[in-house]
């Protein structure tokens, strides 16, 4: 198989933690770590981190429907920063639970880590988007993309848990696969080889085609046949 596109230092460090992680509770990697950057979880927990409604000046794009709900878009300012070192603490909440450190060592760690990843991001793509999803008006999540003209690459997309299994995820990737169909692009995203999100992606029709270390790097090309991606069933993510 190919090589992965560069992966990034934070990448590489928040492997060497689930690795270490893997270790200490073997069980975790059957269960499924929490994910990282670029993937979901199903799961219906209760909201974690206090979301804000949008600034009224910001410009919001209109993306559409997922089941009741309003998703739409909008670039992210130096003012999101709190909001979204929240949403990623929240995508390592389950994993760095059975840690024993002090609250103040997770939340250095978890500082750090995105500190490290956001840094990455923005050096290792540029021209890229980063975007905060917004939810029927209030911030849900983040939505960071980089367009190639021969690729899609969604490089993050994540919800607070509150928004979680409602079918809002799978609703903004059937969007990146219409777009790809429209371009003749392909679309490619990065995933834990434990998350259970791999399943999501397979029926959506990605497909795995490099790995490195805990990571795999799946793919969705576009068809030739008239594209049916509109009409596939929304599944609980």
């Amino acid at each position: 198989m190919a090589r992965l596109h560069s992966q990034s230092a934070a990448g590489a460090a928040h492997a060497k933690t689930c690795r270490k992680l893997q270790r200490l509770w073997p069980t975790r990697q059957r269960l499924g770590v929490r994910r990282s950057c670029a993937a979901f979880d199903a799961s219906a927990l209760e909201i974690c981190t206090v979301h804000e409604k949008y600034n009224s000046h910001e410009t919001l794009t209109n993306i559409g429907q997922a089941g009741p709900h309003s998703v739409a878009c909008r670039s992210s300012s130096e003012d999101d920063s709190k909001f979204l070192h929240g949403v990623y603490a929240s995508t390592r909440e389950e994993e760095l639970a059975q840690v024993p450190w002090k609250p103040e060592e997770r939340e250095r760690f978890l500082r750090q880590q995105f500190q490290a990843q956001d840094h990455s991001y923005r050096n290792n793509y540029p021209g890229a988007e980063f975007l905060i999803i917004v939810v029927d008006g209030a911030d849900a999540g983040r939505l960071y993309v980089h367009r190639r003209p021969d690729e899609i690459r969604i490089m993050d997309v994540a919800l607070l848990p509150g928004f979680r299994g409602q079918g809002i995820g799978t609703f903004l990737l059937k969007e990146f696969l219409q777009e790809g169909q429209r371009s003749s692009r392909i679309v490619t995203i990065h995933v834990e080889a434990f998350n259970p999100a791999l399943r999501l992606y397979q029926r959506l029709g990605f497909r795995q085609v490099a790995e490195n270390g805990v990571y795999c790097l799946m793919e969705w090309r576009p068809s030739t046949q008239p594209s049916r991606i509109g009409s596939a069933p929304t599944t609980a993510l």
